[in-house]
């Protein structure tokens, strides 16, 4: 296992390396840079405007700039943000805690509401049910989610006064902070929660029907057992590749989430870095949004041997 996880950190370095290269040539692609901020200001000159292209070094041609980036960070050092002059590292991690909290939390409440519903729909419900939780994920999937959000803090902010209509709550209150989280966290679940389900269901549905099955059904065994035990563990395999590939979904949904909440996330630190082009900050974060898109991929191939007795990794 030590090997196989060696081979794939070690065949990942040439694809982050491609995605960089990708990620960079996207970012500088639109016209105008980081100065042109300053071009509307009445006391800003044409010299001054390129004298700030030259301090940030954005005058050399663009295979200069990305290899000084890249040097850079195979030395640890990130860059420094265009807009206060921090390290982009301080600014991710400051951020990171955030999202992490986000994200999380609605993983958490995606996997207990969708594995019920999935396996519910599949061995128990009748048609009419199984037809109206369907529509339910369907639309779950569909709808956009700065949509759900905006219903959300218009109706259970607005009109209830439930829930706080954005914000993360006063440091150190626990309770606070979990008052904030939990509609951000829903909203964000709820893609995820619907995905889930219909992966649940159309895999249950066919472990169902296998014969190892039938015959532990045949055995006695009492029904709760039979699809918990048997039949939900082989049908769990399918999801854990969705839950490998949701890491980085629920990082780039959060960046619409934190935005509509004004949650204090590596969301919005994206959205400010846009608007402002701050561009080392943009490579940092969608460079670490690739990093976790490679480690949650690598985590479900693992967790394939955990559920699957059958699956080996040959050193």
């Amino acid at each position: 296992m030590g090997r196989y996880i060696l081979r794939r950190l070690l065949g990942a370095i040439p694809l982050l390396l491609g995605i960089s290269i990708l990620l960079f040539a996207l970012i500088h692609l639109p016209p105008g840079g980081p100065a042109d901020i300053y071009a509307g200001s009445p006391t800003a000159s044409a010299a001054d405007l390129a004298r700030i292209n030259e301090n940030l070094g954005l005058n050399d041609p663009l295979p200069v700039q990305y290899l000084k980036w890249l040097r850079g960070i195979l030395t640890g050092d990130w860059g420094v943000s265009y807009r206060d002059g921090r390290p982009v590292t301080t600014a991710i991690l400051e951020r990171l805690p955030a999202t992490l909290q986000l994200m999380v939390t609605s993983l958490v409440i995606a996997l207990v509401l969708a594995v019920p519903i999935g396996i519910y729909t599949a061995t128990r419900a009748t048609r009419f049910p199984r037809y109206v939780i369907n529509v339910l994920t369907m639309l779950g999937i569909s709808v956009p989610t700065f949509w759900t959000g905006l219903m959300v803090i218009m109706f259970f902010a607005g009109r209830l006064g439930w829930i706080p209509s954005g914000g993360r709550g006063r440091p150190g209150d626990l309770l606070d902070q979990a008052h904030h989280l939990l509609a951000p966290a829903l909203v964000l679940a709820l893609v995820s929660m619907a995905g889930f389900a219909r992966y649940i269901h159309s895999s249950m549905l066919e472990v169902m029907n296998e014969d190892y099955i039938r015959t532990a059904r045949a055995k006695g065994l009492p029904f709760r057992v039979v699809v918990w035990r048997h039949a939900f563990r082989n049908a769990s395999i399918p999801v854990i590749t969705l839950l490998g590939l949701e890491i980085p979904r629920l990082f780039s949904g959060a960046l619409v989430t934190e935005v509509v909440f004004s949650w204090p996330g590596i969301g919005r630190l994206i959205t400010e870095s846009i608007l402002g082009r701050n561009y080392p900050v943009l490579m940092g974060a969608f460079m670490l949004s690739a990093f976790l898109a490679v480690i949650g991929n690598l985590i479900a191939d693992i967790c394939y041997g955990l559920v699957n007795p059958q699956i080996r990794y040959d050193d």
